[in-house]
C-alpha cells in the first residue's frame, strides 16, 4: 500500500477532513491514532490464543519497548503512547505508567482485566485482591487514570479511593458488617492526617455519608459510634489515657459535638427515608413518625416487619 494510494493514510485524512471538516494537516496526525469509530471496536480485542488476563508487568514490558506513536487528543494537541497488543489500544505512556503508581502496592505480578472500552478511555479491573475488586478508568488520550466504584460496569467515581472506595449509590448498597468496616477505615485515616486533633476531627461530609448511608441498613448508630471511637477515642478511656484535664475537657468537647451532629444526620435521613415511603414494605402499614433513627432500615414500621420478607417475596 503507497502513500497515495486509494487506501492510504492520505486519502484517508481527506475522508476524515470531508466528514468531520477537519484540517487536513491535523486530519492526517489523527490518522496515527487507532480509535476511528469504523476501525476500532466498542470493547478491547485481544490476540486469539491468549489469555483472558493480564499482569501487570506485561504491560509495563510493552510501555517501556514498543515504538512510540502519536496521538492526538480532543483538544488537538499531540501525545505519545504505544500500541499495546493486550488491549489492542494505542495506550499513552502517562496513563500506563499512571495505572502503575495506583498498583504500585499490589506488585507487578498483579492479574489484571479489561472490562470494557470507548474511543476515550478504557475500564480496568483487578482479578484478584485482598478486599474488594478494584477498578480504574485509564484515558486513552491523556496521562490519567481514575479509580471508580468497585461494583462491576459502574461509571461513578469512588468517593474517597483510600478508604470509602465506594460511589454514593453503592455505598448505600453496602450490608451492616461492609459499613462499619468502611468506617472505621476513613475514620483512621482521618485521624493520622490531622494528628488526631479534636478541633479537626468533627464535621466532615464523608462522615455524614457514611452515617445516611447506614440509617437506610437500620445500622446508624453502629456506625456513629464506630466514627467517634475511631476519630478520637472511646469516653470511657479518656481518664486514663489523657491526664491533662483541659485536653481531656477539650476532647470530651469535641466529641460530644460531633455525636450531636451525627445523631442530627441520623434522624434527617431517617424522616426523609419515612416521608418517601408509602407503607412498611412488610405489613403495607403507614410510616411511623419518630424522634430518633430507628436501630432498623426506616422504610419498615417496626423490627419484627424488618425481618420479615416483603409482601409478595417469598423466603429462601
Amino acid at each position: 500500500m503507497t502513500k497515495s494510494g486509494a487506501n492510504g493514510p492520505k486519502a484517508r485524512a481527506r475522508a476524515r477532513q470531508t466528514r468531520d471538516g477537519r484540517k487536513y494537516t491535523q486530519a492526517l496526525r489523527n490518522g496515527v491514532t487507532p480509535l476511528d469509530p469504523g476501525r476500532s471496536p466498542a470493547v478491547p480485542s485481544r490476540t486469539e490464543g491468549l489469555p483472558s488476563t493480564f499482569q501487570l508487568q506485561e504491560l509495563l514490558a510493552e510501555c517501556t519497548t514498543l515504538p512510540a506513536v502519536g496521538v492526538e487528543t480532543p483538544e488537538e494537541r499531540i501525545t505519545f503512547g504505544f500500541r499495546s497488543e493486550i488491549l489492542g489500544r494505542v495506550i499513552p505512556f502517562g496513563a500506563a505508567l499512571s495505572l502503575a503508581g495506583a498498583l504500585c502496592r499490589e506488585g507487578l505480578d498483579t492479574e489484571l482485566a479489561a472490562e470494557s472500552a470507548t474511543e476515550g478511555s478504557i475500564v480496568i479491573t483487578s482479578v484478584e485482591s485482598w478486599s474488594d475488586q478494584r477498578r480504574w478508568q485509564m484515558s486513552l488520550f491523556d496521562d490519567w487514570t481514575t479509580p471508580l466504584c468497585p461494583a462491576p460496569y459502574c461509571s461513578q467515581h469512588s468517593i474517597d479511593y483510600n478508604h470509602i472506595n465506594r460511589c454514593h449509590t453503592h455505598l448505600a448498597a453496602c450490608d451492616s458488617a461492609t459499613l462499619i468496616r468502611i468506617a472505621k477505615w476513613w475514620a483512621q485515616g482521618h485521624s493520622d492526617s490531622h494528628d488526631a486533633d479534636p478541633e479537626r476531627l468533627g464535621g466532615d461530609r464523608k462522615a455524614k455519608l457514611l452515617v445516611e448511608a447506614a440509617v437506610g441498613q437500620g445500622t446508624g448508630g453502629e456506625v456513629i459510634e464506630a466514627l467517634l471511637g475511631t476519630l478520637f477515642m472511646h469516653e470511657d478511656d479518656i481518664e486514663e489515657a489523657v491526664w491533662d484535664e483541659a485536653e481531656a475537657l477539650t476532647l470530651r468537647h469535641a466529641i460530644g459535638l460531633e455525636r450531636l451532629r451525627l445523631n442530627r444526620v441520623a434522624r434527617d435521613e431517617a424522616r426523609r427515608i419515612r416521608r418517601s415511603t408509602v407503607g412498611c414494605p412488610s405489613c403495607g402499614k403507614g410510616p411511623v413518625v419518630l424522634a430518633d433513627a430507628p436501630p432498623y432500615p426506616p422504610q419498615f414500621c417496626s423490627p419484627q416487619c424488618a425481618v420479615v420478607p416483603p409482601q409478595g417475596v417469598i423466603a429462601d
